[in-house]
């Protein structure tokens, strides 16, 4: 990755807003992704990194191509291509979804068959089965046309996905559902709830968390400063749990109806 370079200042001169300024320009006209999302990140030394979407303000610090180098690297580092199911695999799982969805076998049945095929799989396909095995417990027959309350679409919907990913209490790895507040914010008074985390240690006695998830239902679409927010709010919970000085990186989920990102 190339080196961070420090421009001149522009011509016209630059005066970082703080804080305050930008919490209250939020609450008057709302936020918005392309301008003060960033801004209100970077107030926290957060750098928000989206593909191909770039920042005028932002710009005025770094170059769109130190930003794309830095984007890139990150994504190198995190994300393994290299993890690929075999082609055997994939097809006898297609088979068995294909054998339910014709109706000639049963649910209970088919996670049978998937939990045999399992075996001998390495960690990455295993989990892959996992999840399908909890899809296959909880999702409906037929496509839902109606729209889905935030508390169902978090049961029936995402965790099934996002439950076997994370939670692994046998590898002292939890994934829990609790919209209150977490211990990286300390003990002063907070509205600042997620509402999943991550856990290296499924301990209900403590809330430490390492991973984040927020959740709206799928109209939230219709309200962008909905979504944004919960940007915002992910991106806090991240840098501060990387603030504590225990974890070297942590891990955010948002999702908007059944799409979902990581972040």
């Amino acid at each position: 990755m190339g080196e961070f370079t420090i421009g001149p200042c522009p011509e016209q001169g630059l005066t970082l807003p703080s804080k305050t300024s930008v919490a209250d320009a939020m609450n008057r006209k709302g936020l918005h992704l392309v301008s003060d999302l960033y801004e209100a990140l970077a107030l926290s030394h957060i750098c928000l990194l989206v593909p191909k979407t770039y920042n005028e303000w932002l710009e005025q610090f770094i170059e769109q191509k130190t930003v794309d180098e830095l984007y890139h690297t990150m994504h190198a580092k995190y994300i393994n291509k290299a993890l690929r199911m075999s082609d055997i695999v994939l097809l006898n799982i297609t088979n068995i979804i294909r054998d339910v969805l014709q109706g000639t076998k049963s649910r209970r049945k088919a996670r049978l068959h998937l939990l045999q095929l399992s075996e001998g799989l390495n960690e990455n396909e295993a989990t892959l089965i996992d999840i399908i095995c909890s899809c296959l417990q909880k999702l409906p027959n037929d496509y839902v046309a109606n729209e889905i309350a935030e508390m169902e679409l978090i049961t029936m919907y995402l965790d099934p996905i996002l439950g076997p990913m994370f939670h692994q209490p046998s590898k002292a790895r939890g994934f829990r559902w609790i919209n209150q507040m977490v211990g990286e914010h300390g003990a002063a008074p907070t509205n600042l709830r997620p509402d999943g985390i991550a856990t290296l240690t499924p301990d209900h006695t403590h809330t430490f968390a390492l991973g984040f998830c927020e959740v709206k239902r799928k109209n939230a679409e219709k309200r962008p400063h909905d979504t944004q927010l919960d940007t915002f709010r992910i991106a806090m919970f991240c840098k501060d749990a990387l603030d504590k000085g225990e974890i070297k990186c942590t891990m955010g989920v948002q999702a908007v109806g059944m799409d979902f990102v990581s972040l």
